[in-house]
């Protein structure tokens, strides 16, 4: 995923752009599991970069009688070298994701849903960030599921056999 976003100094004073990518190595993972991240930041603007920050958070909506309230959970967060005015930067970055996780879930009511935040933290401005959703399980699939990491079936058994 790329992004480029301009860099305004107090909210409105342009000083150039930031170009941020990030590759993830996979798109789902068991809890415990290591993501590893490779990030490039072009960085066009005449500020430095302070610090990079990789955040793992999980993200709970619920909704109820016309009401909505959400709640992101910061589960892990690791920060990284910057980068100065006008350079570029290529780093690879590890994020343990680890922690109690919920299902995944996408219904009316509530939904339960996971990502990767990359922050480019520049003073005296708004951050670049980019956001990853992934997916995440707390343990490896049981007899019939499907495996996210592999996307094909675990299930050693017979399917059921009718007689209409």
């Amino acid at each position: 995923m790329t992004k480029t976003e301009t860099v305004k100094f107090c909210c409105c004073i342009s000083r150039g752009e930031v170009d941020l990518t990030v590759e993830a190595d996979k798109g789902a993972y068991f809890c415990g599991e290591t993501a590893n991240l490779h990030v490039e930041v072009d960085n066009r603007s005449s500020s430095n970069i302070d610090k990079m920050k990789c955040k793992f958070f999980r993200i709970l909506t619920l909704r109820a009688d016309g009401h909505t309230k959400k709640f992101k959970h910061l589960m892990r967060e690791m920060k990284y070298d910057g980068c100065d005015e006008g350079n570029q930067l290529d780093q690879h970055q590890q994020l343990e994701l680890s922690g109690h996780f919920l299902p995944v879930t996408h219904a009316h009511h509530i939904q339960c849903e996971y990502r990767i935040e990359i922050e480019c933290a520049i003073p005296w401005c708004p951050d670049v960030e980019l956001y990853i959703p992934i997916g995440c399980t707390s343990h490896h699939a049981k007899f019939g599921a499907i495996n996210p990491l592999q996307g094909s079936s675990t299930t050693h058994l017979r399917p059921l056999s009718r007689s209409w």
